[in-house]
């Protein structure tokens, strides 16, 4: 069997939704002639939610090295604390580039000595974000001989995250060299929609178009088989999972629910948010965070593990789904969107309706499209959800055909050919 190293910083178990695509290729890279070795960021140094059913979840036989990282967000913390936020924001603007993440890379060389040492690796590959560990990729190709893959989850210079924390001008100019250089020295650059592909292509025009490759998140299957069949509530139940932050600030959904309980369009009684994960119900009501209207309005539920997520989606009588709008934002689709998809639930989706994320979700016949910018549109979509859910013909039709591509297995299978081709094209 072929081995890969596939290096993922973050990996059960850790939770959230940046584990997922790593984990679920790992579990069914062996079905198509590969084996991974993990290198991963030893959990127990880090400041990120646990999720410890995700650990029974990987195979009893993957071999995981986990290598020493300290993280720093636990000296941000004290640093927030004593209100000094402005130095945490320098040293992210002018020392950690791209990321914190960066002090890991001495331990993580450290660890690779011994990986190669004890496995005769073919293909190397290294998803982000973060985005620092891509700088191991041309290290290895330097010290072990063997090509890397670069997997982009999210995109890096040309995506959001750079939008709502820019760097100074020279730096920018210095990080964009950095990651061209990385997708340069790369055999395949592996992106997690189309437009992201599109838009890392035009950007680097010296890098070969033929390299970049796209392959969607998804869904795995086994993870809905505790799931039943969906028989309404007694009240209209729209659920999130995950964390509002940064732009993504929703406000303007909840002066759409105030307009139509206002104009008498909608009972507030008959109708409760549930938002799962880590939120501040001052950051996600804004305005109208002490506002009584929505004190029953809106439920805040702390944390779910993956198992918890997907059994609050497939209990939702819809989902929602939340992006900003803009240039970086129309990149944005969410792993929680392939989720969302397979549970066959209406998905409310507020975003924007020239993004990617409104191009997956379309053909999908389960989608209420608002436009994340416009109020009117998000009143048109949930007063029309509403009326439906009231009359008991909120019923949709999920293309399984098309949303069937998404199955994770299925696209391990596409990425066991990248894989393939990777090493049968090496010189």
């Amino acid at each position: 069997m072929k081995k890969l190293l596939y290096i993922s910083y973050l990996f059960p178990p850790v939770g959230g939704s940046g584990v997922q695509r790593s984990m679920k290729f790992a579990k069914y890279l062996p079905e198509y002639g590969w084996e991974p070795i993990m290198l991963v960021a030893d959990h127990r140094f880090l400041k990120q939610p646990k999720d410890h059913t995700l650990s029974k979840e990987t195979r009893s036989d993957l071999v995981i090295y986990r290598s020493f990282s300290p993280d720093l967000r636990w000296i941000f913390k004290v640093l927030w604390g004593l209100r000094l936020n402005s130095v945490v924001n320098w040293l992210n603007r002018h020392c950690l580039i791209p990321d914190a993440e960066l002090i890991w890379l001495p331990f993580a060389k450290i660890t690779l000595h011994k990986i190669f040492a004890d496995h005769n690796i073919d293909l190397v590959i290294i998803t982000s974000p973060p985005y620092s560990p891509l700088f191991l990729g041309k290290y290895i190709k330097k010290n072990f001989g063997i090509d890397y893959i670069v997997d982009f989850r999210d995109p890096w210079t040309i995506g959001v995250g750079r939008q709502y924390n820019p760097l100074p001008h020279r730096l920018r100019n210095i990080e964009k060299q950095w990651e061209e250089s990385i997708l340069d020295n790369s055999v395949k650059v592996i992106c997690v929609n189309q437009l992201i592909s599109e838009r890392l292509s035009e950007a680097y025009p010296t890098v070969r178009t033929e390299k970049f490759v796209t392959i969607n998140n998804g869904y795995d299957e086994s993870d809905f088989k505790s799931c039943l069949p969906h028989h309404g509530n007694s009240k209209l139940n729209i659920v999130y999972t995950g964390s509002f932050y940064d732009l993504r600030q929703p406000e303007i959904i909840w002066d759409a629910m105030k307009g139509l309980i206002d104009q008498q369009l909608l009972t507030p009684d008959k109708v409760c948010f549930k938002i799962f994960g880590h939120n501040s119900r001052s950051f996600v009501l804004g305005k109208y965070a002490t506002h009584p209207l929505f004190t029953n309005l809106v439920e805040f539920h702390p944390y779910q593990t993956h198992k918890q997520a997907i059994l609050a989606i497939c209990e939702a009588d819809v989902v929602l789904l939340f992006s900003g709008y803009g240039t970086g934002e129309a990149m944005n689709s969410p792993a929680k969107l392939y989720e969302y998809m397979r549970s066959g639930r209406p998905i409310l989706a507020v975003i924007d309706p020239m993004g990617e994320a409104a191009s997956l979700l379309k053909p999908t016949g389960t989608c209420f499209l608002a436009d994340s910018s416009r109020q009117d549109s998000i009143v048109e979509q949930i007063h029309a959800i509403y009326r439906k859910w009231e009359t008991g013909q909120l019923l949709v039709k999920p293309n399984l055909e098309y949303i069937n591509q998404f199955d994770r297995k299925v696209l391990t299978g596409e990425l066991s050919c990248v894989l393939d081709a990777a090493i049968r094209n090496k010189p």
